[in-house]
């Protein structure tokens, strides 16, 4: 609770940027490679090579290496889409370059405006769980029925290691340890399935690179639902979409599907290769396990489906890289 306290009081009394919005900052990136954070790939899953990235009990989405000579950019602990220092109350902003796998790069970096609103400051967990020999850093909300946050927490020793945990009043989960020191937290339910998006970014007290990455975890987030014939509710889903300007007939698509647990399915559907027959509808236990393609324009498109009202919500093509 002091914990809390004090870092909230920290929040109260940032300084603020002596630099105006809009100003450029020389910021580069590279991409951190799963491996080099201790994760490995799943692959026979469906995924695409090099298959699903993984860490711990969380998905890897993407990750980068920042690094600046700029005196401002230090000490950090928000990240709510532009990440903030403690040390010179700057906001530092800046687009994402997507690639085939995630973010791989950022571009145009410059000061920023908060990424909250005027007065706001996060809430914060009153009770925590406690962690031997590690220290509680910050938390956000876990939107979940299981858990209630998720936090960051450093080693005590000053040691670049750090865990996030799941946590409610009474029971808590390591969802992922990571060889970093880490400083902010953002989390962001996801649009298309029960999974919750965390954007992390490192502490930044040294003159090092900081790290800035995504996180998947799931939810646990369920709603009681009658058994489903998956091959039925396939076909009526297919019968209904009407796909979007730019796309091909619907049955030249390899098509994926995944009951989501809060009424809906997503669908995701894949042009295969030239002259290979599309493959029969493939249903995953999690739609966080259809693999995940960031590009393809209408080669890919994206389908939501309303049990209850038994209507499709959404269908779209993917963008492009």
């Amino acid at each position: 609770m002091i914990t809390v306290i004090a870092a909230l009081a920290a929040v109260a009394a940032a300084p603020s940027c002596p630099a105006p919005s809009g100003e450029p900052v020389t910021i580069t990136s590279t991409v951190i490679p799963l491996e080099a954070i201790g994760g490995t790939y799943r692959t026979g899953n469906g995924w695409r090579p090099p298959g699903d990235a993984r860490i711990g009990l969380v998905r890897y989405e993407w990750g980068l290496l920042l690094r600046s000579n700029d005196p401002r950019f230090t000490d950090f602990d928000f990240a709510p889409g532009s990440i903030h220092s403690r040390a010179s109350g700057c906001w530092f902003e800046w687009e994402n370059r997507w690639g085939k796998h995630g973010v791989e790069a950022i571009v145009t970096p410059h000061i920023g405006k908060s990424g909250y609103n005027a007065g706001y400051t996060p809430e914060q967990p009153k009770n925590l769980p406690t962690i031997p020999g590690y220290r509680f850093i910050m938390a956000d909300k876990a939107y979940s029925a299981d858990n209630a946050w998720i936090g960051l927490w450093n080693a005590a020793d000053g040691t670049g290691r750090s865990q996030v945990i799941a946590f409610t009043d009474q029971r808590h989960t390591s969802l992922v340890t990571l060889p970093f020191r880490l400083g902010g937290l953002a989390t962001l339910p996801s649009p298309d399935t029960p999974a919750l998006g965390m954007t992390i970014v490192g502490e930044g007290k040294g003159r090092g690179p900081v790290p800035y990455f995504e996180l998947l975890a799931p939810t646990g987030v369920r709603v009681t639902l009658p058994p489903v014939d998956r091959t039925a509710l396939a076909s009526e889903i297919e019968r209904t979409v009407v796909m979007p300007v730019g796309a091909h007939p619907i049955g030249a698509y390899t098509k994926d599907y995944a009951l989501t647990g809060v009424g809906t399915v997503v669908g995701r559907y894949d042009l295969p290769p030239t002259r290979r027959p599309a493959a029969p509808g493939r249903w995953f236990d999690d739609p966080a396990d259809i693999p995940k393609i960031f590009d393809g324009g209408c080669s890919v498109v994206n389908v939501e489906y309303d049990l209850t009202a038994r209507k499709v919500l959404s269908v779209s093509c993917n963008g492009f890289a």
